[in-house]
């Protein structure tokens, strides 16, 4: 200890430190631990709450919850969605079993609001759960979407929106709904919600190019597993002509037909190609099995690498080269980045020929022909009526309409007739390669569908039934895309 002299020279010894003083002294290195146990407090308090919020939302979010379970308010339980979808994962033909379930009387303002379903399908994707169809949270919407018309483009989507939402119990949205490809899942349901009446309805949509977007078909997968989808097919050549004048016929201008064709390079440039001049009327959009093969109902592309979902429906020696086979070689260099990375759809799919819509029925003609087209009418009506889950019965559904979709508003007939001079007949001459590339694509759309496509267990039915000999009349449809119509189409104006 050192001593300080004093100014006459005397030691002074150090004065003893105050009470004070040593208290003072003593609480120097407080203010760092007092801090430090501030800190621990706050962050087991913040890891607290979120374990109480975490066993909340657990408890919130219902972990047997079906969006079909609930009661509706005559207090009518529906069946369970989970036996419903077992039951679909079987072979048995749509026509061998009973599908029918009571439609649930729905009243929006009882039911979950759409902010509650936005708030649980967020939840969902928050906890990284958001691509899990069996996650309650996903699925909680479902009840509200029975079906959707999806495609392909001027496959008779518009007529089948029409003609359905005539029937007593149906309901479906009278506008093209994208919401799929481009929002939130729970966009959807707001459309229905806000548009769609309350009562005992299915509800559906439509939007014709949700079949080959990637986007809508995993959302269908992942929240809408059970909505049944309602695929339109059409012949190639004939698809192509009504693409192309619809497109004409809507102001778009389109590329000279017979010029391109003529050009040296029209095979690469033209058939294989969808370049925006076309405005999507191009001739690779015909391969319509390029994009149900996405789907997953055939093994093509099935993760990894598997039959094993496939192995009692298909013959032992099925051969993935085979298939490959039906698709050209730039669709299968987009389709081989698919493979392992492609789920088996359990949306139920099914397919109709736009022919199938066409079918005069209940006018006074008389005779064999007549009578087979009432026939093939009432089978029609009746397989559409069993997949949607409507009691069948042919005089329910309105009289089949006449859709042709396109702008017609304001155009005066100098104008229309300009309009009809840009029009192609694909029967001319001139268009003989058109023809021929897209009746190639044709064949391999049949061959697909028949010999693949027919034979998934993952829920395919086809439209129109089956014939007295047990094919399915909708393959006899497809079995003439590869060959020319305008043939029948000649000998048609013949009989006028």
């Amino acid at each position: 200890m050192i001593r300080r002299r004093s100014p006459n020279g005397t030691i002074v010894a150090p004065a003893e430190p105050t009470t004070y003083g040593k208290a003072n002294k003593m609480k120097r290195g407080v203010p760092f631990l007092r801090f430090s146990t501030v800190v621990v407090v706050a962050i087991f308090v913040v890891l607290l709450l979120m374990l109480v919020d975490h066993l909340d939302s657990i408890a919130s979010s219902k972990p047997h919850f079906e969006p079909n379970n609930f009661v509706d308010s005559r207090n009518t339980t529906i069946s369970s969605s989970i036996d419903r979808r077992n039951r679909q994962n079987s072979h048995a033909t749509i026509f061998d079993r009973d599908i029918f379930r009571e439609i649930p009387y729905i009243r929006y303002n009882e039911s979950l609001s759409i902010e509650t379903v936005k708030e649980r399908m967020d939840f969902a994707a928050s906890h990284g759960d958001a691509d899990n169809p069996n996650n309650p949270n996903n699925t909680i919407g479902q009840h509200l979407l029975d079906f959707g018309i999806i495609g392909f483009p001027k496959c008779g989507t518009t007529t089948m929106m029409k003609w359905l939402n005539m029937h007593d119990q149906m309901a479906v949205l009278n506008n093209e709904i994208m919401a799929l490809q481009k929002h939130h899942p729970a966009r959807i349901l707001r459309f229905v919600v806000n548009n769609l009446p309350e009562g005992q309805y299915r509800r559906g949509y439509k939007s014709p190019n949700d079949v080959s977007d990637g986007r809508a078909r995993n959302k269908l997968r992942i929240h809408y597993p059970e909505t049944k989808l309602l695929v339109g097919l059409r012949h190639p050549v004939l698809w192509f002509e009504s693409f192309y004048n619809h497109r004409i016929q809507n102001g778009m201008q389109m590329p000279n037909l017979a010029e391109e064709l003529s050009k040296d390079n029209a095979e690469r440039k033209v058939k294989e190609y969808c370049s925006g001049v076309w405005h999507g009327a191009c001739f690779p959009r015909a391969n319509f099995h390029s994009s149900l093969v996405k789907w997953g109902k055939t093994p093509l592309l099935s993760v990894g690498n598997s039959n094993k979902d496939y192995d009692s429906y298909y013959a032992a020696d099925y051969k993935r080269d085979d298939e490959w086979k039906l698709f050209s070689k730039k669709d299968r260099r987009k389709l081989e980045d698919e493979i392992n990375r492609t789920e088996i759809s359990p949306n139920p799919i099914f397919l109709y020929d736009v022919s199938q819509l066409h079918i005069s029925h209940g006018n006074n003609k008389v005779g064999k022909d007549e009578e087979k087209k009432q026939q093939q009418y009432g089978d029609f009506v009746l397989s559409l009526q069993e997949f949607l889950g409507v009691p069948k019965n042919v005089s329910a559904m309105p009289p089949m309409i006449r859709e042709s979709p396109g702008r017609t508003e304001g155009i005066n007939a100098t104008e229309q007739e300009r309009i009809q001079s840009l029009k192609i007949n694909i029967c001319d001459e001139k268009y003989a390669l058109a023809r021929k590339w897209l009746l190639d694509i044709g064949a391999n759309v049949d061959d697909w569908i028949t010999f693949y496509l027919a034979k998934s267990p993952h829920g395919v039915y086809f439209g129109g039934g089956k014939t007295s000999d047990g094919s399915f009349r909708l393959l006899e449809i497809i079995h003439s895309y590869g060959k020319d119509p305008c043939e029948e189409r000649r000998l048609r104006k013949e009989r006028k």
